[in-house]
């Protein structure tokens, strides 16, 4: 709707589904809102090792 009225859209907007794990949950997240994962997303996945990366 925004695009209707002259706004852009929200960049997550339109992004293939994607199957995220624990050990991709880094990855996604920069395909999906192309920015890099907030510090409390990365803090949890160091605490995670090995099972996120």
């Amino acid at each position: 709707m925004k695009a209707l009225i002259g706004q852009t859209p929200p960049a997550w907007i339109g992004v293939q589904s994607l199957p995220v794990t624990q050990a991709t949950v880094l990855e996604a997240y920069k395909t999906v809102f192309k920015k890099d994962p907030p510090p409390q997303l990365s803090d949890a996945c160091k605490k995670a090792k090995p099972a996120c990366s």
